[in-house]
């Protein structure tokens, strides 16, 4: 009677431990987010935003010390006409703070893979508060 309990529980121990259960295993550090970064998708207040031509060039640019250049097109324009923001990358297990001065914006990144990071933008001015969440690819 031992013997096809210890079976089935040798059995049942492989199958909970198989490559099926793996989680991600990527551990984000400082040097991860060194790199340009692509717009992939942006949601604004629960709802993907169609891109056009000009809003796809948005990129992030990010040195080994941290410092980061974001590209972001003008809106109601012609023309593509970018504003270019500074802000520090600081990682922290997959998240990253992300240092801007703003009085009425805070952003909290996270990596959701090595090569794909994901910025949440919170604006708030008197009564008026909005949640948009930028997604890059690493180039």
């Amino acid at each position: 009677m031992k013997t096809p309990l210890f079976f089935i529980l040798i059995v049942f121990m492989y199958y909970s431990c198989s490559k099926d259960d793996d989680t991600n295993t990527f551990i984000a550090n400082q040097s991860d987010l060194t790199g340009v970064w692509m717009i992939n998708n942006v949601d604004f207040e629960g709802v993907d935003l169609d891109l056009d031509d000009c809003q796809r060039q948005e990129s992030i640019t990010v040195t080994n010390s941290g410092s980061a250049i974001w590209k972001d097109p003008g809106l109601g324009t012609d023309v593509c006409d970018f504003e270019e923001r500074s802000f520090k990358f600081v990682v922290f297990n997959m998240n990253f703070n992300v240092e801007h001065k703003s009085e009425t914006t805070t952003y909290h990144g996270k990596f959701l893979d090595s090569n794909t990071i994901q910025i949440t933008v919170i604006f708030k001015l008197d009564e008026l508060v909005t949640k948009s969440i930028y997604t890059f690819r690493k180039q």
